[in-house]
């Protein structure tokens, strides 16, 4: 009677084990399946600052690396909040507004790489100033009491807002309004005079003095006005991402692969901005007087100092409400 009494216990012990086991099994390999994963979402819009990540994916250095990159189309704010969320893993290129401001709100949280920005070369135009030909602006210190159109969004309007500041042309003080509105709507805006001037970038910069009447007040301003080179943006990755063993393989494949495109850009700037057409929607009439943005490398040394004024700069005319210390945020390879 009191083996067999013993029997349904033994029959629970040994179920209870297999269920661990079971578990265990389904743990595993999960986890297995995880830490193996090469499988990598970037957050992109399609502008021209994202081209070493389209000749990366074009011209198949992700595959060398083992890669399996998935390209998430967003814009600025939106891709910004995914990465903080964890939808997507990485952000090749965005503007240094955004990241600066990530830091002051939660310091740690991100780290920004592979920076890039703009010189003072008029060979290679990123970014200008456009007026009708007639008018009678001549400097920028004419736009004093003028209308500047730029396009929606934050970005752009604190570029403009950081050139007039610099050069001593606060827009609330020399009655400078700068109106914010949707891009298709610029030129006919331009055209009709509802506004003086524009700011834009390209390819839309090139287009857009082709289809009017107007010329070039200034190119590249900001590192004719502010800084020279203008460290204007760069990739941007979380510091939870990074902490985790496999990611941080993935992530120096990554640097690895873009590392390659940065040279084929070097080297072949002409066939490198063509695949704009492919992966930017630009016109193929427009990419041979686009200039290019100047990015660095993942072993290139980025100069602490400058892209520590350019933060500076951001809190002086009032873009980030306080300091910022860029070293903290700075992604440094070992």
């Amino acid at each position: 009677m009191q083996k067999l009494q013993q029997i349904p216990s033994i029959f629970i012990f040994i179920f209870f084990i297999l269920l661990l086991t079971i578990s265990f099994l389904i743990f595993r390999n999960t986890f297995v399946k995880e830490s193996t994963s090469d499988e990598l979402k970037l957050g992109y819009i399609k502008v021209m600052a994202e081209l070493p990540m389209y000749i990366a994916y074009d011209q198949g250095y992700f595959e060398e690396e083992g890669l399996n990159i998935t390209l998430v189309p967003s814009g600025y704010k939106e891709e910004m909040d995914a990465l903080i969320r964890g939808d997507i893993d990485i952000i090749p290129a965005t503007s240094l507004t955004l990241p600066f401001g990530i830091e002051l709100q939660s310091p740690g949280q991100i780290k920004i790489f592979h920076l890039g920005g703009i010189n003072d070369n008029d060979d290679e135009i990123v970014e200008g100033i456009l007026v009708h030909k007639n008018s009678n602006i001549k400097t920028i210190t004419d736009l004093i009491g003028k209308n500047i159109g730029v396009p929606e969004g934050s970005v752009d309007y604190f570029v403009i807002k950081t050139v007039l500041e610099k050069i001593g042309l606060s827009p609330k003080e020399n009655n400078i309004s700068i109106k914010q509105m949707g891009k298709e709507l610029l030129p006919q805006a331009f055209i009709s005079n509802n506004v003086d001037a524009i700011y834009l970038t390209q390819p839309q910069l090139t287009s857009v003095q082709r289809q009017t009447n107007s010329k070039f007040l200034i190119v590249n301003p900001r590192p004719k006005y502010v800084l020279n080179p203008f460290w204007s943006g760069g990739g941007v990755v979380t510091t939870k991402f990074l902490t985790n063993e496999n990611n941080q393989i993935l992530f120096d494949k990554y640097l690895r692969a873009f590392d390659k495109a940065i040279d084929y850009m070097r080297e072949n700037p002409i066939e490198a901005k063509n695949l704009l057409v492919k992966y930017a929607d630009i016109d193929s009439d427009l990419t041979d007087e686009m200039g290019n943005y100047f990015k660095t490398k993942s072993n290139e040394d980025v100069d602490l100092e400058s892209l520590q004024k350019i933060a500076n700069i951001y809190k002086d005319v009032g873009i980030l409400t306080n300091n910022i210390d860029v070293s903290n945020l700075l992604l440094i390879q070992e």
